[in-house]
């Protein structure tokens, strides 16, 4: 029966772009080859994304099987939907944009649509947090620049091995 339910579980698996860091396994060699999670990050959202995208420029896979099954209680060491839920996130998120798009895809891509979701669905209690991420983005832009660069040459050195 062991060896059935690994076969199973094998034929289950699919490629993702992303898997939720709620519930994740990676070997320690390559998470440590990459850098494993940018701790600029902290507390939450977006490492595992980041994380991710990572992996996957260096050749890897990510992959979910439905046969795992975890609870995860979002947003319950910030408070789901509070302020500093949404700080923290749109920090991340804009974060995550600057650090693994090109300038050209966030120029064409993530600023046209961010424009849009600020003009036509940004809910009022996110107005405060979402202008506090874009302020500590834009003093940070220069680290976050650093850490981009850090990440290609990483990156680039793995793909030469």
């Amino acid at each position: 029966p062991g060896l059935d339910n690994a076969q199973n579980i094998m034929d289950s698996i699919k490629d993702v772009d992303y898997v939720t860091g709620a519930f994740f396994a990676t070997e320690f060699k390559l998470f440590k080859s990459i850098g494993g999670f940018d701790t600029g990050y902290r507390p939450a959202y977006f490492e595992e994304l980041d994380y991710c995208l990572k992996i996957r420029r260096s050749g890897w896979r990510a992959v979910v099987t439905p046969k795992s099954i975890a609870r995860h209680f979002e947003g319950a060491s910030v408070g789901k939907f509070s302020r500093n839920f949404y700080r923290y996130y749109h920090k991340n998120r804009v974060r995550c944009a600057i650090i693994n798009l090109g300038f050209l895809n966030f120029l064409k891509k993530f600023f046209p649509s961010e424009l849009s979701w600020l003009r036509n669905k940004v809910t009022g209690d996110q107005i405060f947090p979402i202008f506090y991420a874009y302020f500590i983005n834009f003093i940070f832009l220069p680290y976050n620049l650093v850490i981009k660069l850090k990440n290609h040459l990483i990156l680039n050195k793995l793909e030469l091995k």
